[in-house]
């Protein structure tokens, strides 16, 4: 008998033998989990169950329901079947969905009280025995019992307490929801409820909430059927939510999909207000404050323009008439009062105005940036309608010197208004705002001041300095040394902190070359492959946190780089939180922007942000970014005066690049470590992303094509890639190559003929220099990922510069005609491509020289 076979009976003898939920209690505790694909996880989770300090054979029961799993998930769960054929049975299943897996593990469920873990998740050893403390300490016989969730990180494999809602775990408590409605409780996972009470409710799991709020539902269901709103808090029973790097989970993946945007709300949201509001007669507090608290991600995702999946207008009114049907059952007060700390002020006045229709101009502003040289904040505000602002000081007006309106908006919907301005309070003692007319103070952090002036801002605004670790003190220190005076006014340039060869690289070496009494210096990792290269050039080197590296930060007036995170703008840790060191920064760019990545560049502040092209620049002076013409320049990139010249001394070698982008769905493991597992594996050879790349570099006519046309073709893949590459298959006119093995990407970019893609900027390059470029983006199903990035002013084929191909075929086809032409790039593409790009004139270098002055000032 094979092991399907053997399964079908064992589901057969569970359905029609086993004690059903209403039998009697035989464990203390029964574990109800839903499994699909859990592979690399099942192990972690039942190794945590079976190694509780609380006697596990006697206490706990294990029901698993295998929703139709297609990897070696149920072939794992029957060896620990053998091993506790007591505590443990598997029951399969066809793919149904969680909430048909979990009412069908509920009916067979024998303990007093039973918990939801879900398979990708795990629990402490103590997990189980302090919630056995708890109920035998305080005879407690109430509906729920909560348990502190903890977030388990795949990427730096660490557990952090960060949920946004762990203030309720501050102790271990009873608390009656009716009288606390802060404590809000949406996870059943890490949740126990009563085996009793849920049999009375005769309850289920609602299969058509799809993709989320399904545990939330049913578990405020339950609270409402029993009658009883108290729930017992346990601080140190810790649930370890695993966040997966890839966003892959359920939650993370479900805004990718339709049903979040109609029957999570329609079945889930709605018909817990109804039924709250039928029972009781209204909605109480604790509940206005869970759908405030779902309802405030999808406004928080709608403000920074991300849309994983995007809606049709008939879709767009649907979700919105939902919204406003919802909210009628929220109150203003509760949406504007509610204490819930995840909740920013712009997400309540943007719930008022397109879910409620209300009108509420007179928040105030809120301090968001204060200028590196102290005299100028940044003032944004939130309102529902556009305001008239007025800004005085003794009764006299402040003339602004930068601002911009946004309204943020969905297919014409106005969600908000935002606007955002630059005051100069040099010289200000007591300015005071009026928003269309009326007065009204400032956010400064916690605080609002109804007058204001520099100085108290930035008090308020940074942390004081007492609160500077001993070592900050130490790196700060290091700029007020006599031989730090060095640095006074230097320019501080740097790519990445192990790579260079970035705009910051080639800025550096023209201002070298045409300012020398400009002091300068670059920053770099010293054990970079590029410090060697640049050191013997002559390079004014300073090793990426030195001593020497912090001196300067600490002297500089601008930092110049092609990168913004941390490590590179703030490598102290204490510019953003302590105002310190007061350098400038300028923000280079890496490449092109063409997507919106507002919602992540929004995030720093900037003094100065290099675009290239027309509509790159108007798409952040115009659109969701919250920079206007003070930081924003039109330049062209440092990179590109060199490329341009290379270009025109340098003939092409005859070499043609393939150089895909990567599926961040695709990674199983976690994030950034090295090495791949079998489950990792076996899903990239299953990708759409594997098949089609596969039949390229394997492609027998591409060889043909290149070899009678003495070409070469370099597969040069995504860093991501490269774990993979032992996989591909490949012709005899294919070589592989990873980037790590690159020396310049500029030789590179000028030896190659022309470049294929698939979403790679680097086409840009190529393009610049009049290479001929194609998009191979064939069919493939979509990811259950979320990004930070969303559609921006960019369509491949009206403004690509070069065609898109969805087939082998096709690019086959291409590839032959343009050999056949002499690889050079053809109409349209040579017509878009001297509309795209501003300047092609090798001066980009002097543009950014001469802004960077002006701001100087």
């Amino acid at each position: 008998m094979n092991y399907n076979d053997m399964h079908s009976l064992i589901s057969i003898k569970i359905d029609e033998h086993l004690p059903s939920f209403g039998g009697c209690c035989k464990f203390l505790f029964s574990v109800v989990t839903a499994v699909y694909n859990a592979e690399p996880w099942i192990e972690t989770l039942l190794d945590s169950l079976t190694k509780q300090s609380l006697d596990f054979e006697t206490n706990i029961q294990i029901v698993l329901i295998d929703d139709g799993s297609t990897d070696e998930t149920a072939d794992i769960i029957h060896n620990w079947v053998v091993r506790f054929p007591r505590n443990i049975m598997l029951l399969r299943q066809e793919n149904s969905g969680p909430a048909l897996a979990r009412n069908r593990g509920l009916e067979l469920a024998s303990g007093q009280w039973v918990t939801f873990i879900d398979a990708d998740d795990f629990v402490s050893p103590l997990y189980f025995q302090i919630v056995h403390d708890f109920l035998n300490e305080t005879q407690f016989d109430g509906p729920v019992i909560a348990c502190n969730l903890i977030f388990y990180f795949d990427a730096v494999r660490q557990a952090v307490d960060c949920h946004g809602l762990n203030y309720k775990f501050a102790k271990t408590h009873i608390s009656n929801l009716l009288d606390e409605p802060d404590n809000i409780q949406l996870s059943l996972s890490s949740c126990f409820i009563s085996s009793r009470l849920i049999k009375q409710s005769m309850l289920k799991i609602d299969e058509r909430i799809r993709p989320t709020f399904e545990d939330a539902h049913f578990l405020n269901l339950y609270l409402l059927h029993t009658g009883d709103f108290r729930v017992a808090f346990l601080k140190d029973a810790h649930y370890y939510y695993r966040r997966r790097g890839a966003g892959a989970g359920l939650v993370e993946g479900g805004w990718a999909k339709s049903e979040k945007y109609h029957d999570q709300i329609l079945f889930g949201f709605l018909n817990l207000v109804q039924q709250y509001q039928r029972t009781l007669n209204s909605v109480p507090e604790f509940i206005q404050n869970l759908i405030i608290y779902e309802s405030h991600w999808y406004m928080t995702r709608l403000l920074e323009g991300l849309s994983e999946c995007p809606l049709s207008s008939t879709q767009r009114e649907s979700f919105f008439e939902l919204m406003r049907l919802l909210f009628r059952h929220i109150e203003v007060r509760q949406i504007l009062l509610s204490n819930l700390p995840v909740l920013e002020l712009r997400t309540r006045i943007a719930m008022l105005k397109a879910f409620k229709g209300a009108r509420f101009n007179f928040s105030p502003p809120v301090a968001t940036d204060i200028s590196a040289d102290g005299r100028e904040v940044q003032l944004s505000h939130w309102s529902t309608d556009e305001a008239i602002y007025r800004f005085c000081d003794c009764e006299h007006e402040i003339s602004i010197t930068w601002s911009k309106r946004i309204v943020h908006q969905l297919g014409g919907t106005v969600l908000s208004h935002e606007y955002r301005c630059w005051l100069p309070l040099s010289g200000c003692s007591d300015a005071w705002l009026e928003i269309d007319g009326q007065r009204t103070g400032i956010f400064c952090r916690d605080r609002i001041f109804d007058k204001f002036n520099a100085d108290m801002l930035r008090q308020f605004f940074f942390l004081p300095m007492s609160a500077l670790s001993a070592q900050q003190n130490t790196w700060l220190a290091l700029g007020k040394a006599p031989e730090a005076t060095v640095y006074d006014n230097c320019w501080i340039l740097m790519d990445r902190v192990h790579k260079a060869d970035d705009n910051a690289e080639h800025f550096c070496r023209w201002l070298r070359e045409h300012y020398p009494k400009q002091p300068v210096y670059f920053v770099l990792d010293r054990k970079s492959k590029d410090w060697g290269r640049l050191e013997r050039e002559g390079f004014p080197l300073l090793a990426y946190r030195s001593n020497e590296h912090f001196a300067a930060l600490s002297r500089t007036q601008w930092l110049i780089s092609s990168h913004v995170d941390l490590p590179v703008t703030d490598p102290m840790g204490t510019k953003a939180l302590f105002g310190l060191p007061r350098y400038k920064i300028a923000f280079l760019q890496h490449g092109i922007t063409k997507e919106d990545i507002s919602g992540w560049l929004n995030e720093f502040n900037l003094d100065c942000i290099v675009t290239s092209t027309q509509q790159e620049y108007e798409s952040m002076l115009i659109g969701r970014y919250k920079f206007s013409a003070r930081e924003l320049v039109l330049t062209g990139f440092p990179r590109h005066d060199t490329l341009l010249q290379k270009s025109q001394t340098r003939k092409p070698s005859r070499t043609i690049l393939i150089c895909p982008t990567w599926r961040e769905h695709l990674r199983r493991t976690e994030a950034h470590l090295p090495g791949v597992n079998q489950g990792e594996v076996k899903a990239f050879q299953e990708s759409d992303f594997f098949h089609h790349w596969n039949k390229v570099t394997s492609s027998r006519t591409l060889a043909r094509i290149t070899r009678n046309h003495g070409y070469r073709l370099l597969f040069l893949p995504h860093p991501e890639v490269v774990r993979f590459l032992h996989l591909f298959q490949r012709s005899e006119a294919f070589s592989f190559l990873s980037w790590t093995d690159v020396k310049s990407v500029q030789d590179l970019m000028v030896s190659s003929s022309m470049i294929v893609t698939d979403y790679s900027s680097i086409v840009f390059d190529m393009a610049y220099i009049g290479r001929p470029v194609a998009y191979y983006q064939f069919p493939e199903m979509p990811g259950p990922f979320s990004s930070r990035r969303t559609q921006g002013y960019f369509s491949y084929k009206e403004h690509g510069l070069g065609p898109v191909l969805n087939t082998l075929e096709a690019l086959e086809e291409w590839l032959s005609e343009t050999l056949s032409q002499g690889c050079v790039l053809q109409e349209p593409y040579i017509s878009r491509a001297d509309a795209f790009f501003t300047f092609c004139d090798g001066h980009n270098c002097r543009r950014i020289y001469d802004e960077i002055l002006r701001r100087s000032k």
